[in-house]
């Protein structure tokens, strides 16, 4: 017959052992199996894979009294309260080991000396018994918890838990000096639902809209009911007002579409108010009333749409979506370009190579320059998009000079992070080579100092792949990342390029002809190129060729040209009228004649 108990007994003990197995095998009651472990280590495997309704504690268990401790609060199960209960056998209770056994949660203890068998079952008995009512009583206590947090109709929080989630994220957006949000969200028709089709259709309506809520947001995000047709969320780290424009919007599709109830369609809408912290308030209760404020169609929230409770967040996040969605349009109509600065040899003007420099001819902006949409590009994702257009574009320009007979030079792309964590960058990068037939040693890809700093080892590991396949590698802003100077060694790099801001004030800042002249010992040292970009001076040029460093690039020689007008003057070959001193004008030089256009200190994207 099946045992209807199974008993857990821990002791190291033997004559403890034989005492129990004798009171059991002669014990009447309920039939049982022991098992047996004579450490606590032991005693947690066993309940790892194994029920037991009771354990009887020994009180000669190796380990101090932590170990047991440990056992016995180890017996409480996700819900909180014990999954079993334990019995001590013990010298008895003024015992200071039983004392502290008893603290940790042991549920009663019976002494050695007169303990029989009806006694020791009776005791199982009782503490099982007395399991099974703590147990309920825990439950109903969970369940009172879970009413007073928790909306019982949609199992979302309440405005409770709200009110406590608001005021945490508060405090740590005030701490780490951050925007957060509240958006009231009012759902509209709900109540024409629940008067033609009943409560019970009404309230499956707004569990699901509130599952929809949940779909759009953040894991970090938090979503409840406040009020029989509104909902509340709470965003925090927030960087500007555009960003919880895009959740408001997913908020209003997720409510406009078709909701399937009892082979019905039924269709709500709502509208929604925003309020930022510390923008329009600084605390929990005064942004949820901006939030609501912000909903009322009498200020103008319409149904279906949102409204900031501020105009002039309202006018920064319809200007950061126009710019986005511009720029999402001039990618995929084609309409960017690409510039391109020659790196010249600063001895003899003689053109090395180009860096190729997106811009964006805007229809009312006119061009603009990297600095105004890369950052755009990189928050939205779309940097993987132009990313790419620029690679080929760069590849077959490249590749049309070859063929035209003019002479063979590289051309630098930048890449960003994001580019590079995607998994299938060198493969975008071998079939670029492949379809515009341009030769992998031609094609020069830039990556900053900071990016090898945030992931090294994927970093170095991807660079290697490049590489294997012929395509060089530049470091970009070298000086600016704090990166060790010897890691460099291990990377696989084929060229240095000294940030501007250092070549800036050479010659004449001690610590800027410090940085720049170890920068070029270190890169000549480990076998690589190293190139000087933003050279605007002639006393620049002079110190850096004085110090080896010959590539360079700046206003000095050339701003990046349109293709058109750079083909012209790579069929030069060079660059200065004059490489001497005798030229200390630098708008004497033939590429100033064909753009004027731009100032220093363009970011180099």
């Amino acid at each position: 017959m099946r045992a209807r108990l199974t008993i857990l007994l821990v002791t190291a003990d033997p004559v403890q052992r034989d005492t129990v197995r004798r009171l059991l095998a002669t014990a009447e009651g309920p039939e049982h199996a022991l098992l047996e472990a004579g450490s606590v280590e032991a005693a947690q495997e066993i309940l790892a894979s194994r029920r037991a309704d009771c354990v009887l504690l020994g009180d000669h268990v190796p380990g101090d009294e932590s170990d047991v401790a440990l056992l016995i609060r180890g017996l409480e199960g996700e819900r909180g309260y014990p999954v079993r209960p334990v019995i001590l056998l013990a010298g008895g209770h003024g015992d200071p080991w039983t004392a502290r056994a008893l603290r940790a949660g042991a549920q009663d203890c019976l002494g050695w000396e007169g303990l029989d068998a009806r006694n020791l079952v009776l005791s199982i008995g009782a503490a099982i018994e007395r399991h099974q009512r703590v147990r309920e009583l825990h439950e109903v206590g969970q369940s009172i918890q879970r009413r007073a947090w928790l909306c019982a109709e949609t199992g979302l929080p309440n405005r409770h838990l709200f009110d406590d989630r608001l005021f945490q994220t508060l405090a740590h957006a005030q701490r780490t000096d951050e925007r957060a949000a509240v958006l009231f969200i009012e759902i509209l028709g709900l109540t024409n639902i629940a008067r033609n089709w009943g409560d019970a259709d009404a309230g499956e309506v707004l569990k699901l809209l509130g599952m929809r809520l949940v779909a759009g947001c953040r894991a970090s995000d938090s979503v409840a009911r406040l009020g029989p047709a509104e909902f509340g969320l709470v965003l925090g780290g927030v960087t500007r007002p555009s960003d919880v424009t895009r959740v408001a919007e997913r908020a209003l599709a997720g409510l406009s579409g078709d909701i399937r109830i009892g082979g019905r369609v039924l269709r709500v809408s709502g509208r929604v108010g925003i309020a930022l912290f510390p923008d329009d308030a600084d605390s929990g209760d005064a942004l949820v009333r901006a939030a609501t404020a912000a909903a009322d169609p009498d200020r103008g929230c319409r149904d279906g749409g949102y409204r900031f409770h501020s105009l002039e967040l309202a006018r920064l996040a319809r200007e950061r979506i126009d710019q986005e969605e511009q720029l999402r349009a001039a990618i995929e109509d084609h309409e960017l370009t690409l510039h391109y600065q020659p790196k010249v040899d600063g001895s003899t003007g003689r053109i090395l190579g180009a860096e190729a420099l997106v811009r964006w001819p805007h229809p009312q902006g006119g061009l603009i320059p990297p600095g105004e949409f890369i950052p755009l590009a990189e928050e939205t994702g779309l940097i993987v998009e132009l990313g790419a257009w620029v690679l080929a574009e760069a590849c077959r320009a490249n590749r049309a000079w070859q063929e035209a007979g003019l002479p063979a030079i590289s051309v630098a792309v930048n890449v960003s992070a994001r580019q590079l964590s995607g998994r299938d960058f060198s493969d975008l990068v071998q079939d670029t080579l492949r379809a515009t037939r341009m030769k992998a040693p031609y094609l020069e890809l830039e990556i900053t100092e900071s990016l090898l700093i945030q992931d090294p080892e994927a970093t170095a590991a991807l660079l290697a792949s490049l590489r294997s396949f012929g395509v060089r590698i530049a470091v970009d802003d070298f000086g600016t990342g704090y990166s060790s100077l010897s890691a460099l060694q291990h990377l696989p790099i084929d060229v240095l390029k000294i940030d501007q801001s250092f070549v800036r004030g050479v010659p004449g800042n001690r610590n800027d002809e410090e940085i720049t002249r170890a920068v070029i010992a270190l890169a000549v040292g480990l076998g690589l190129e190293v190139v000087a970009e933003g050279v605007e001076t002639l006393d620049q040029r002079d110190f850096l060729v004085e110090h080896s460093c010959r590539t360079q690039q700046g206003y000095l020689f050339s701003p990046a040209l349109p293709e058109a007008e750079f083909r012209t003057l790579l069929g030069h070959g060079f660059v200065l009228q004059k490489p001497d001193r005798e030229l200390d004008d630098p708008s004497r030089a033939i590429s100033s004649r064909a753009s004027g256009t731009e100032t220093a200190g363009t970011p180099s994207r």
